[in-house]
């Protein structure tokens, strides 16, 4: 069985057209897992065990938690007032085709 957290996990990712086979790791952009430190990753298999020990209390296994796929990631964020929580998908940007010189006009101090 599964635990709610990795079954949301997969929810959004099947919005997404992506499996658990494509996560390539699983961590915090800040902090390391508080259960079992991991330098901060581990595998998707590692990271739905050490969150099965949570059960409900998920939400305190991390606060910055990030899914990385090849070219994507999914990050948990929240709102504290509302305690409102949600997940956003996000995809590395393409480089452009067109040539375009970086000037002086495109940077601001402002």
């Amino acid at each position: 069985m599964t635990c709610r957290i990795c079954r949301g996990i997969l929810e959004e990712l099947k919005d997404e057209g992506k499996i658990s086979d494509d996560i390539l790791w699983v961590g915090s952009k800040t902090t390391p897992f508080k259960q079992k430190p991991i330098s901060g990753s581990c595998s998707w298999e590692e990271f739905c065990k050490i969150a099965e020990t949570f059960g409900e209390g998920y939400r305190y296994l991390m606060e910055d938690l990030i899914i990385v796929g090849s070219d994507w990631w999914l990050e948990r964020n929240q709102d504290y007032e509302s305690r409102d929580e949600w997940w956003e998908f996000k995809r590395q940007p393409e480089r452009s085709m067109y040539s375009n010189t970086l000037t002086s006009g495109m940077i601001s101090d402002d």
